[in-house]
């Protein structure tokens, strides 16, 4: 009987050798998830926040023709001249719901809902009737009508979504603002001074007032203030002051700093977002998110 030839074993990988393959494993695997996070993260933010924003898509809903009345009646004054009052309605409404749409994924707002809006409206109003019956004080309006309501929303969501944009400035929207800034200085020029006349008594003197005293004078004198405000070089108004006494106020002139983007990047970015980002970022989300109108509407 032949003997039966047995395969020789297989001699095993010295340890070093075992660790050298394990660490090599471990740091290509290693370098392939950091490759990895960094084309993602390179490759989410190239396109900056705004761009993220306007990718936002998959949400519509359905216009009923009482909403469509009620927005036809808000915006009739504000029909632009060879528009059709229908068709810019029925747009008005696309960028109602992109603006909620938009506040909603932020999480500063619920999606536009009409039938909930005249349940808020209804809501407040009986609230702050409940107010002024109990002699309490009510600030602003005692009551509100639907369109009125809606306004004040709308101004507040729009508020909070520049604030939330400009918190979250990225370096492209930071350098469209800074090239807004250097296009337009005098909408970013700061009030240094007011140099005025004031004659009173059979007596004149010169007075230069600087921002501190200008702020103290909004108090203390509130219809000279105004004035000095709104007046050009050279304007003269008669009043009384304060104590009583006839007083003639002349402005000499207005003196105007102009600070750099870095002391106004605050105000730069929220006057560049509502001048020419906002606009553009609504009727995108519209564009990509359309509502649907009942087919009777």
């Amino acid at each position: 009987m032949a003997n039966k030839t047995q395969k020789p074993n297989k001699k095993p990988l010295p340890r070093k050798r075992v660790l050298l393959w394990t660490l090599l494993g471990a740091a290509v695997v290693a370098v392939a998830v950091l490759l990895a996070v960094l084309w993602r993260g390179g490759h989410s933010s190239s396109g900056g926040l705004l761009e993220e924003l306007t990718s936002y898509r998959g949400y519509s809903r359905t216009v009923s023709q009482e909403e469509v009345d009620f927005f036809r009646e808000l915006v009739k004054d504000s029909v632009p001249d060879g528009r059709d009052a229908d068709d810019y309605t029925k747009e008005y409404i696309g960028l109602v719901d992109a603006k909620f749409y938009l506040g909603s994924r932020l999480g500063l707002c619920d999606r536009f809902d009409y039938a909930a809006l005249l349940l808020r409206v209804e809501q407040e109003n009986t609230i702050r009737a409940a107010k002024i019956a109990d002699g309490q004080t009510v600030y602003g309006v005692t009551s509100f009508t639907p369109a009125s309501y809606f306004r004040y929303l709308e101004a507040e969501l729009d508020a909070d979504i520049v604030a939330y944009l400009a918190s979250h400035a990225d370096k492209g929207m930071e350098a469209q603002a800074k090239d807004y800034f250097n296009a337009h200085p005098d909408a970013f020029r700061q009030l240094d001074s007011i140099t005025y006349q004031v004659e009173e008594n059979g007596e004149s003197a010169t007075v230069t007032a600087e921002r501190t005293t200008l702020r103290n004078l909004e108090n203390s004198d509130a219809t000279l203030s105004d004035f000095l405000y709104s007046a050009q070089p050279g304007d003269t108004m008669d009043y009384q002051s304060p104590e009583g006494a006839a007083r003639r106020v002349t402005l000499v002139e207005t003196a105007t700093q102009m600070p750099t983007f870095d002391e106004a990047r605050s105000t730069a970015l929220d006057t560049w977002l509502r001048a020419e980002a906002l606009d553009g970022l609504y009727a995108t989300l519209a564009e990509n998110n359309p509502v649907q109108f009942d087919p009777n509407v």
